[in-house]
């Protein structure tokens, strides 16, 4: 919802998922998201950023993502990590940076 305001600030956004292409396609068919969504099936991305941990939902334990943001700069350095994101607050997560 914030994507344009995100955009006029210099961000580029950029999901990565568990899912199959299949899948993200049909996600981002559906929401039709103005950024791109990357098909991670093998986890080569999700564990590298370690984003693979122990999740717990009504008692029950699992393994999943955890959603977190990474921001980069122009150079391809990550400068900040915002951890314990949600969608309806994620935008001003990163404006408040």
């Amino acid at each position: 919802d914030n994507y344009s305001k995100l955009e006029k600030e210099g961000f580029q956004l950029l999901g990565v998922s568990g899912d199959s292409v299949k899948k993200q396609k049909n996600f981002h068919s559906k929401f039709a998201f103005p950024y791109d969504l990357i098909a991670d099936e093998t986890r080569n991305i999700i564990d590298k950023f370690g984003v693979w941990q122990e999740k717990k939902t009504f008692g029950k334990t699992y393994m999943g993502i955890v959603r977190t943001t990474f921001i980069f700069d122009e150079n391809g350095s990550c400068t900040r990590v915002i951890e314990k994101v949600t969608s309806k607050t994620a935008a001003e997560q990163i404006l408040e940076g």
